[in-house]
């Protein structure tokens, strides 16, 4: 694996194999650089033997609805709407990839953007709070995926991880009046 993902064996001695072998017992998102801009990396139960990916900066202001964008990196597209709740016979869906949160909660401007470090989301009903971060690891998703992974964002209050986690503080309740649909397409769920 060493030799394919550096293009070559020179180099890659018995003491960058015993440094590989040994992050297997080491914490998750603990690296090595080896040559040519590839990086050794524990991932959880895994040990990833590559290149170290680009950073990608992804911002795109909601200005008005309806909204879609194309997600980076994914092929995945996200709509998004609002509607009076009186206009929605359904209930709350429960799917993965589409997300319904109360508009009336949301003060400023909303946008999709990359996730920041500073990101909190709502996983309580109470209003407590965790990194996105941390949810990101719950959910197992590798530190390199993370850092291009697109998010719903009031601020750094994120409204939804897509295919993750929806936050609570933007539950719909009995004195919503207005819905912000959010749908993701080229998901798994229903065709989507």
């Amino acid at each position: 694996a060493l030799c394919i993902a550096c293009g070559r064996k020179k180099d890659i001695t018995a003491g960058v194999v015993t440094d590989c072998m040994a992050l297997i017992h080491k914490q998750t998102g603990r690296q090595i650089s080896l040559q040519s801009g590839v990086i050794a990396e524990r991932r959880f139960d895994r040990l990833f033997i590559g290149r170290k990916k680009e950073e990608k900066y992804f911002f795109a202001e909601v200005t008005g609805f309806p909204f879609e964008t194309l997600l980076p990196e994914t092929g995945k597209k996200l709509v998004l709407s609002v509607k009076k709740r009186e206009e929605l016979e359904e209930n709350i869906p429960k799917s993965t990839y589409t997300k319904w949160f109360d508009y009336d909660k949301i003060e400023k401007v909303i946008s999709v953007r990359t996730v920041a470090a500073e990101d909190e989301i709502a996983v309580f009903a109470d209003g407590r709070k965790k990194k996105a971060a941390d949810v990101f690891a719950e959910a197992k998703i590798p530190k390199e995926q993370r850092k291009n992974f697109p998010v719903l964002a009031e601020g750094n209050k994120v409204l939804w991880i897509p295919g993750i986690r929806g936050s609570e503080g933007y539950r719909i309740t009995k004195e919503t009046g207005n819905i912000l649909i959010a749908e993701l397409y080229g998901g798994n769920e229903n065709g989507r």
